[in-house]
């Protein structure tokens, strides 16, 4: 079942959240459960050589205007859902915004697999723990979600399908406070430099 085109005949979701949180693992499911494309910005990012310098470790600062053209191009006309933590700088319109969030040990955790640096893993997980992204969603898409868990992750690829989550859906909140996790976290883990 696909869900029902908003504006323009088309639908623009986009996902978000910190790296390591999960969000393309959970646009894959809702791409397969609604049929609608997936499209992974860093992806689009590296072959189109929309970034200004690429440093040693992988680290790119994009070039925001010309992916946001090269994407909105890419999904005219189209139902598409945009995957990465640069959903929200883009000038986009969105139809609806999902933002996956990840525990703090977990997010320490999985960036560490991931080899990031130190340095990086404080800077992300102060992100989560502020939820930087939060205050831009507002402007940029019609309805705001946050999903964590498995039950919300679920509940909201359900709205999606059958488009009811254009009256909200219940249960899933904007702005979840992350601040006493993380201090929490770093107590435990003061090794970090927190």
């Amino acid at each position: 079942m696909r869900a029902r085109p908003a504006r323009g005949g088309r639908i623009l979701i986009g996902v978000t959240g910190t790296p390591a949180a999960g969000k393309s693992t959970f646009a894959a499911s809702l791409s397969r459960a609604t049929g609608i494309k997936s499209i992974e910005i860093n992806s689009v990012l590296e072959s189109s050589h929309s970034f200004y310098w690429k440093s040693k470790d992988g680290e790119k600062v994009a070039r925001l205007k010309p992916l946001g053209k090269r994407l909105a191009a890419m999904t005219e006309g189209a139902d598409a859902i945009l995957v990465g933590h640069l959903a929200q700088e883009l000038d986009l319109e969105y139809d609806c915004m999902i933002v996956v969030r990840a525990g703090i040990p977990v997010l320490a955790k999985r960036m560490g697999s991931r080899r990031y640096g130190l340095a990086k893993i404080r800077e992300n997980l102060a992100c989560e723990a502020v939820d930087c992204c939060a205050p831009r969603l507002p402007r940029l898409a019609g309805r705001v979600f946050e999903v964590e868990t498995k039950a919300e992750k679920a509940e909201m690829i359900r709205a999606v399908v059958l488009g009811s989550w254009r009256a909200g859906v219940r249960g899933l909140r904007v702005q979840k406070n992350k601040m006493p996790e993380f201090e929490a976290f770093i107590r435990k883990h003061r090794y970090m430099g927190l």
